[in-house]
């Protein structure tokens, strides 16, 4: 009677616990031949403290070893608050691949559906990849209407928002297939803040174009200083330039404006019986454009009637006293030449106020970011 009563006990709490779990969700099964794990049903919650994962997913094939769909929400969440809330790794394919097409998984400030990944910390990196070979990290977004963002970073602390570091290639590589578009956009609207800044012990910025390799326009879209492809530098403005002095002090200097393009040398000169030959620095000679004449203006350093330039040949020039004197003197020299290739090119009108390149203003719309995590889903 003992007996067959413990017997009894036995059924009765076997059965409530089987029941209990199947409500919870667990989906109990034999264990398969080929080593698969039983599967967890969809309101299961698996709560550990171990430093080791909760859940483990191995797939030895080439299929995923975690998959999650959807039709409205996010098809996989994962919340830490001291560990990474998802890692995926993988000998071959992505370790973790995030495709959103229209659901909500992403749509906080968004205009054209969800994100690939969306990634929130509040202690620690949202996500880290290291890669030994291949990317790191990936970010590509497709969208019937062209919206969305590869990677986006939202940093609300003094920390950056994306951090890339590299061994021996580039730490961040980003391309635009879109005339107009940028293929890194950094933007700061903060008073006082800064757009970029970019750290090197060699090359700083690296700017390589068929048009214009630099650019650079007010918050207006109006151009203040730009490089084309030829090495030619425009600005508005004025050329300024710091100079220290003899004292310790600096003083502001500035540029002078000439009306042509020129190159010019100065030196001194020996007359000798009322004449001088004078023959150019080679190097400067060879930067002059024949097709126009130099100019040559003279100093005298002492005593003379008065001299002038009697010829002007491409390696030297002639100078002399004037009414025949036979003066004996030195003298001081400046030569204006045009500079090699811009023969006849002189100051003219430009068709607006504010020439440049067309750079179009760009207005990034940023995805308010939530404060909180979301809550799972209750059983």
């Amino acid at each position: 009677m003992q007996s067959k009563s413990w017997r009894t006990l036995l059924a009765v709490a076997a059965v409530t616990a089987s029941a209990g779990v199947l409500a919870g969700g667990l989906a109990l099964g034999p264990a398969l031949a080929n080593g698969d794990s039983v599967k967890l049903g969809p309101f299961t919650i698996v709560t550990c403290t171990s430093a080791s994962p909760c859940q483990q997913y191995n797939n030895d094939g080439v299929g995923p070893g975690l998959e999650g769909k959807t039709g409205k929400g996010m098809g996989l969440e994962g919340i830490a608050t001291k560990g990474s809330g998802v890692v995926g790794l993988s000998t071959s394919g992505a370790g973790v691949d995030g495709n959103s097409q229209t659901g909500n998984g992403g749509q906080f400030g968004s205009d054209a559906g969800g994100y690939g990944v969306y990634a929130i910390s509040f202690g620690s990196d949202a996500i880290y990849a290291d890669a030994d070979g291949g990317s790191a990290f990936d970010g590509i977004v497709g969208s019937s209407s062209g919206q969305g963002y590869g990677v986006l970073g939202i940093s609300l602390t003094a920390n950056p928002a994306i951090f890339a570091q590299a061994g021996t290639g580039e730490g961040l590589t980003a391309s635009a297939d879109v005339a107009g578009d940028s293929a890194i956009f950094a933007s700061n609207s903060a008073s006082g803040g800064r757009g970029a800044e970019i750290e090197a012990p060699y090359i700083g910025i690296l700017g390589r174009s068929n048009a214009f390799p630099l650019d650079l326009t007010d918050l207006s879209n109006n151009t203040l200083f730009y490089v084309d492809n030829a090495g030619d530098v425009f600005y508005h403005g004025t050329l300024n330039t710091f100079t220290p002095t003899r004292d310790g002090r600096t003083v502001n200097a500035y540029g002078s404006k000439t009306t042509s393009p020129t190159v010019e040398d100065d030196g001194t000169g020996q007359l000798v019986n009322g004449q001088a030959i004078v023959r150019l620095d080679d190097a400067f000679a060879q930067t002059i454009d024949a097709r126009s004449a130099y100019h040559v203006m003279l100093t005298p350093d002492g005593d003379t009637r008065g001299l002038y330039v009697a010829s002007k040949a491409p390696g030297y020039f002639v100078v002399r006293e004037v009414q025949g004197g036979r003066g004996t003197l030195a003298f001081d020299y400046h030569i204006y030449a045009p500079a090699l290739g811009s023969a006849g090119t002189r100051m003219a009108f430009v068709a607006n106020t504010r020439v440049g390149p067309n750079a179009p203003l760009v207005h990034l719309k940023i995805p308010v970011r939530r404060r909180t995590p979301p809550a799972f889903p209750k059983p």
